[in-house]
């Protein structure tokens, strides 16, 4: 899955904020998005995806964490991984930078 990173997080029912994030490695991104069920136009599972509760203890499992089901709201999140991006750029800033000091 290049440029993109996967995790299991847990919205507080109560603030609707992120109360915890678990990364979802490749080895397990194929069983996660069978949990989520993520649609065949989306493999790079992009997008976010709600997870009952057994697909979120099931996920949970999977990554040797816990969930709190009582008080959090789960989903399979996909983010862009930016950091190539930003090493790439680095690296022509640089290589210009040679080229103007004569390296």
């Amino acid at each position: 899955m290049s440029g993109v990173t996967h995790s299991l997080v847990g919205y507080d029912r109560g603030s609707e904020r992120v109360a915890e994030e678990v990364d979802v490695p490749d080895a397990v991104l194929a069983q996660a998005k069978k949990l989520a069920r993520v649609p065949a136009d989306d493999p790079d599972a992009i997008m976010c995806y709600p997870l009952d509760a057994s697909a979120a203890r099931s996920l949970a499992r999977l990554l040797k964490t816990g969930v709190d089901i009582e008080r959090r709201d789960y989903f399979l999140e996909g983010f862009a991984d930016d950091r190539s991006q930003y090493e790439l750029a680095d690296d022509a800033r640089s290589a210009r930078g040679s080229k103007a000091l004569g390296v």
